[in-house]
């Protein structure tokens, strides 16, 4: 007997893309549908049509025939390419940051929000109004509030306004925190709260001095890493090229 087949359609992100057998390719995509999955591109290194949509960044539609394996892709419609994002060593390296963060779930995991930051972030990173350290900050924030380790109060919970972010117990005054925890400016707490009160595009529309800007990025990516407990070797990459660049 032979095994069923259904078709169905996806609106995917392509997150990574790795060699399958002799001439295929295994998508791990994000997805409005499904959350994080595989899927299977067969004959793409035979294809003389180039298929675009199996690159990684790649927004599209594709649809699928789900059986007992791994679902094929049997049709793409190219909706974003995002090409922007390799022209720019930056952008680039921010990019393949966030898909590594993303990666980080489980599959099946995921919802339309986790999809929407990412596609957010890669349209703002391909444009030049907002500070790829903004779009980047934003990003660690809302993903942490998205999978639900995000701060939720902005004052100590003894009621003195906060002066320290501790990773493991949220903001803290100097005599709650006891050591712990990094100093933190109002304008550094308005920031997160900023961030963490918006969706969509308004998260990203926040304003401070690059100093400040600079010491909050670290510690959003330190923050994320912690909650992870996964340290990430596309953000380590970006680190050390905007070390070279600008040291």
């Amino acid at each position: 007997m032979m095994n069923s087949t259904i078709s169905k359609e996806i609106n995917a992100l392509v997150l990574k893309s790795v060699p399958y057998k002799e001439s295929s390719l295994l998508l791990t995509v994000l997805t409005k549908e499904s959350g994080k999955q595989n899927v299977l591109c067969r004959g793409v290194k035979r294809c003389k049509k180039e298929k675009l949509f199996a690159e990684k960044f790649a927004y599209s539609k594709m649809r699928l025939y789900v059986g007992r394996g791994i679902p094929v892709v049997d049709d793409a419609e190219l909706t974003e390419p995002f090409y922007a994002l390799r022209q720019d060593i930056e952008k680039l390296s921010l990019a393949e940051y966030f898909c590594e963060v993303v990666l980080c779930i489980p599959f099946g995991s995921g919802d339309d929000k986790i999809l929407s930051l990412l596609l957010n972030s890669f349209w703002l990173l391909c444009g030049s109004e907002v500070s790829p350290l903004v779009v980047k900050t934003a990003f660690e924030l809302k993903f942490a509030q998205h999978e639900g380790f995000a701060p939720m109060d902005f004052d100590c919970s003894c009621g003195k306004p906060a002066e320290k972010w501790s990773f493991s117990r949220g903001f803290l005054c100097d005599d709650c925190a006891k050591g712990d925890g990094v100093y933190v400016s109002q304008a550094i707490i308005n920031a997160v709260r900023h961030i963490l009160s918006y969706d969509g595009r308004r998260a990203y529309s926040f304003e401070m001095n690059e100093e400040a800007l600079s010491y909050l990025s670290k510690i959003t990516e330190k923050y994320l890493q912690y909650h992870l407990d996964t340290k990430f070797d596309t953000l380590e990459y970006y680190k050390k090229f905007m070390e070279a660049d600008f040291g």
